[in-house]
């Protein structure tokens, strides 16, 4: 199977799932409840998980799944995978489940430690942004350009519901004043579009809530990095709790 062949088999696999998640949500039929962890889960994050599942095993036979809701397979098992998907069935299930638009269906494929094709695809408007690296990103089936040229000051886009006064204050060290505010992985999609140049976390992320936005920011000029080394984020590691992270301008001298 090629590469794009690969791609639109992910993006047919997402636009389903986020179709049956409105569906869920349109029905009233979401059935609530928290996890161990305290975070949200609802009948459309596990029915998207199963449809997901279901897609990738049978196009893709032998190459194993991690998602956001199912058990993790120990390190030793995984860290001789040849290649694997990284999925967040619904990503954003706050604002989801306040009946809000800013969520999204987020699919990576990992080949040994490196992202090489991903899909994140918006359900309320039908929209998927994919990348395919090395050979760019696109928006809805048009390539997006790839960002070269930064404004000065540049922008931040921060958590719709989780910000904190540490990322606050870290901005504004950055001599940054102008911040959007996003839920999901659509914020990365923002920065990838133009809106923002800077992204902040220091805690509550996964590696499934940014492999597939990691490519597409790579793709449109930007990386994204550990706050504190400033090295490329890794997806595939034992611990898939992300350490603080940093998206930025691509460059050697990224100005932040």
């Amino acid at each position: 199977m090629t590469l794009p062949q690969i791609l639109s088999c992910m993006h047919e696999t997402a636009r389903e799932a986020g179709k049956r998640a409105i569906e869920l949500r349109r029905q009233g039929t979401l059935d609530e409840r928290r996890k161990s962890d305290g975070s949200q889960v609802s009948r459309a994050d596990l029915e998207a998980h199963e449809l997901i599942l279901k897609g990738l095993s049978s196009a893709f036979q032998g190459v194993p799944v991690i998602s956001e809701e199912a058990p993790i397979p120990a390190w030793e098992i995984r860290r001789s995978w040849p290649s694997h998907f990284l999925v967040d069935p619904l990503d954003g299930s706050k604002g989801f489940l306040k009946g809000e638009d800013e969520f999204c269906v987020n699919i990576a494929l990992l080949e040994g430690p490196i992202v090489t094709a991903a899909v994140l695809h918006h359900p309320p408007s039908g929209i998927t942004y994919g990348a395919q690296r090395g050979l760019g990103a696109w928006k809805g089936g048009i390539p997006m350009a790839r960002r070269t040229q930064f404004p000065s000051p540049i922008r931040a886009i921060d958590s719709r519901y989780h910000s904190s006064p540490k990322v606050e204050a870290h901005l504004k060290s950055m001599g940054i004043t102008e911040t959007l505010r996003c839920s999901s992985a659509l914020k990365h999609c923002r920065i990838a579009e133009g809106a923002a140049e800077v992204y902040v976390s220091f805690k509550g992320t996964w590696a499934w809530d940014t492999a597939a936005a990691q490519l597409l920011l790579e793709e449109c000029g930007l990386q994204m990095v550990e706050l504190e080394t400033g090295r490329d984020l890794m997806h595939h590691r034992e611990d898939l709790f992300n350490p603080p992270l940093l998206v930025r301008p691509l460059g050697p001298d990224p100005g932040v």
